[in-house]
């Protein structure tokens, strides 16, 4: 192999890795769990996407059924909200938490969900909900944490 050939493989390699790199998450954050899930353990890994958007992470472990924890519950709900209140035109403020989606539980008691958001600081909790399309939350949250990126 030539020297030119070698020198365009490394060149290539290299930005790959560089571009492999930069969409990388960072380090786990873990998430904090509220007396009812005593025994729920939550992480949440962010990176950026190619848009420069939010990418999300997450996993659960040791979280029991949703009825277990809240009666009528059927299923756990990720939310999702921005850290700095953000201004409508008429002023009013949209600090509103934003149904990322359901968190569903496996028999061995663990979940993930992976999404986006636009948003680079925001805080990320869980709540057990009657329905997972529900647009605010109904319960205080079970496992929590905030994300700055």
């Amino acid at each position: 192999m030539g020297k030119m050939a070698l020198n365009g493989i490394l060149v290539a390699l290299f930005t790959c890795s560089a571009a492999l790199f930069s969409a990388c998450s960072t380090a786990p954050l873990h998430l904090a769990a509220s007396n009812k899930v005593p025994a729920a353990e939550g992480t949440v890994k962010v990176g950026e996407t190619a848009n420069d958007n939010t990418s999300i992470a997450l996993n659960v472990k040791h979280m029991a059924p949703p009825q277990r924890v809240i009666t009528d519950a059927t299923t756990y709900v990720v939310w999702l909200r921005p850290s700095a209140a953000v201004r409508s035109p008429s002023g009013t403020d949209t600090k509103l938490a934003q149904n990322l989606g359901a968190l569903r539980v496996d028999n061995n008691l663990n979940g993930s969900l992976d999404g986006v958001t636009p948003f680079r600081d925001f805080e990320i909790f869980i709540t057990a909900e009657q329905s997972p399309t529900v647009t605010t939350p109904t319960g205080e949250p079970l496992l929590w944490t905030s994300v700055k990126r």
